[in-house]
């Protein structure tokens, strides 16, 4: 269970070990790029660590196996004043949002993608980002989900991920149509990693720049299966917009443009 979205609990903030509020940014892809940064925070000390509600239960659930708590926040605004307001004198702050100020002029000029700049101002190689990276699957709730979603014949299927509410849609013409469509549905869990059976037993899978993209990005499905449709998310009105999508992996993925 997480804390609510006003406060640290107060078992937490009981606690007698030094403690580090790490703030990134809370989009969910953002938070599996920064998987191993937290991991390598966590080896030193407790790690307190804002997401928005909708993303906690995938956050919690990536790390935990490490001591980090993940508190509620349901913008930037509100993690700067939970932390504000729950940091002791002996906690630290490690705050690795760019967006704006400073900083984001900083980044702009770096020439570099985002993910890389966060690993940058942590002093750590971009390479640790994938070697650090860990997740315990649950391979229990990944077969329910599949039993749900998948062909009930054991047929081979397309994994599908877009975002019409957001206007991320992915064009069905540069999509093979002859296999049945599996996409991700929230009603049935809230947890993105119940998914990496689906993605790793699709004959196909296709995805916008997002978490779905990240994940598969860190799965080892092989070559010629992962399809990254790089026109539907694009920055058109940002000087250097390219920047703001991560790297990805060289091998592995078809680029659909």
């Amino acid at each position: 269970m997480t804390a609510p979205a006003t406060a640290v609990s107060r078992a937490a903030a009981r606690r007698p070990q030094r403690r580090v509020f790490l703030r990134t940014h809370l989009g969910l892809g953002d938070h599996l790029v920064c998987n191993a940064l937290v991991r390598h925070v966590a080896r030193r000390a407790a790690v307190v660590l804002p997401v928005k509600p909708h993303n906690a239960a995938s956050v919690q659930f990536m790390l935990r196996d490490v001591p980090v708590e993940v508190v509620q926040a349901k913008d930037d605004a509100e993690a700067d004043a939970l932390v504000a307001a729950a940091r002791g004198p002996s906690d630290e702050l490690l705050n690795y949002c760019f967006f704006d100020g400073d900083r984001n002029a900083q980044f702009m000029c770096t020439g570099i993608t985002f993910d890389k700049f966060i690993y940058l101002l942590a002093g750590l190689p971009l390479g640790a980002r994938y070697a650090g990276f860990c997740v315990q699957r649950d391979a229990q709730r990944e077969r329910a989900l599949a039993g749900r979603l998948a062909p009930a014949d054991g047929a081979p299927y397309v994994f599908v991920h877009e975002d019409p509410q957001r206007g991320f849609r992915l064009d069905p013409a540069r999509m093979r149509g002859d296999l049945p469509i599996v996409r991700p549905t929230p009603a049935l869990t809230d947890n993105i990693f119940d998914y990496a059976g689906l993605i790793e037993n699709a004959a196909e899978v296709h995805c916008f720049d997002s978490s779905f993209a990240l994940l598969a990005d860190y799965m080892d499905l092989g070559p010629g299966r992962r399809y990254l449709h790089g026109y539907v998310r694009t920055y058109p009105d940002v000087r250097n917009g390219e920047l703001l999508n991560p790297t990805y992996r060289d091998t592995g993925w078809i680029r659909v443009d």
